[in-house]
């Protein structure tokens, strides 16, 4: 029960803060990424269990951020289930289906990868991929909402993303550090 109500309590949040988002948000604090990648484990543990994704979390430091939490949580919480869509939408063998965040601490930006072992993207997709609109899921799978809104959060942060491919998709998110 208690994890039923941390996700309803969640997407009452996700609904407030979708409907304020481009309204200016000053309810920015100090936030730790150990903690936000807590909460999402917790978010999304019956949707990777159910496609049979693991999700590996490997940063060893306590990152900070300057940023507000649920514009953070919303970045990589979608980053990983669009990982998992697509493992699940190419066939990936379940048992191979990793989603892994590593992050890099430097001068002043912090740096969060987050990889899967799909098939990667499609060189002619990667420049439209944060379109408003833009989609590759199916008409009932997708709005072209989600990347695009990962990216108006990064630019409200004066931060950066990119798209790359290793084994699968990479996505590098980069944010500046708290002082």
């Amino acid at each position: 029960t208690d994890d039923i109500q941390e996700q309803i309590s969640h997407m009452v949040n996700t609904l407030s803060e979708f409907r304020n988002f481009f309204r200016p948000n000053t309810n920015t604090q100090q936030i730790s990424l150990n903690s936000i990648f807590s909460t999402i484990k917790l978010l999304l543990k019956d949707e990777l269990l159910k496609y049979n994704v693991q999700l590996r979390y490997n940063c060893t430091d306590d990152l900070l951020l300057f940023a507000n939490e649920n514009d953070i949580k919303h970045l990589f919480i979608n980053l990983i289930v669009n990982a998992k869509d697509e493992m699940v939408k190419q066939n990936i063998k379940s048992s191979d289906r990793v989603v892994s965040i590593e992050c890099q601490q430097h001068d002043k930006t912090i740096v969060v990868k987050v990889k899967d072992n799909g098939k990667g993207i499609a060189k002619d997709v990667m420049k439209s991929i944060f379109k408003p609109n833009f989609t590759t899921k199916s008409e009932n799978g997708g709005t072209g909402v989600g990347l695009y809104m990962c990216q108006q959060i990064v630019d409200k942060y004066s931060g950066s993303i990119e798209v790359s491919n290793e084994i699968g998709a990479v996505f590098a998110v980069t944010l500046p550090r708290a002082k």
